[in-house]
């Protein structure tokens, strides 16, 4: 088994989505391996536009708990669901399993989670508000891919 996927293994084992997003960017992930394994600086320094876009993000969600009921649910089967919060912040995390993209809908369970009915979502990485309606995020996720939205 290569270094990548022993350590993408025990990631998804312990932290789910926000992993993916890192292992799901090939750059990304071989520089971070590099890292952990402590070789090649030049392609370390490579990355360090990407570690400077993807680590804020991963640190944010990693300073909440990963949360075993969602609360949310897709309008896809395609799409996975991951809720990270603590009493102040609530992250989502949502995974596109297939090859295409999907225009979906996540319906928040805003009563379960006792927060405002009128709820805005952020996409992390782009900054972007992303269009919410009656407690919905309408979202459009590429294939494969993996996207956190912080909801306020």
């Amino acid at each position: 088994m290569t270094h990548r996927r022993e350590i993408a293994l025990k990631c998804n084992r312990h932290c789910g989505n926000y992993w993916r997003m890192v292992f799901s960017h090939p750059f990304l992930a071989q520089t971070l391996l590099l890292i952990l394994i402590g070789q090649d600086t030049q392609k370390i320094e490579n990355g360090r536009s990407f570690f400077k876009k993807y680590i804020p993000i991963i640190k944010k969600i990693a300073a909440v708990s990963r949360q075993p009921v969602t609360f949310a649910h897709a309008s896809s089967s395609s799409l996975r669901i991951e809720r990270f919060c603590d009493s102040s912040n609530l992250f989502f995390t949502v995974r596109n399993n297939g090859a295409e993209a999907i225009n979906s809908i996540v319906e928040i369970n805003v009563a379960d989670l006792c927060i405002s009915e009128n709820i805005a979502a952020v996409e992390m990485v782009s900054g972007k508000k992303i269009k919410t309606e009656n407690n919905r995020i309408i979202i459009s996720i590429p294939g494969g891919r993996t996207q956190v939205f912080q909801v306020k």
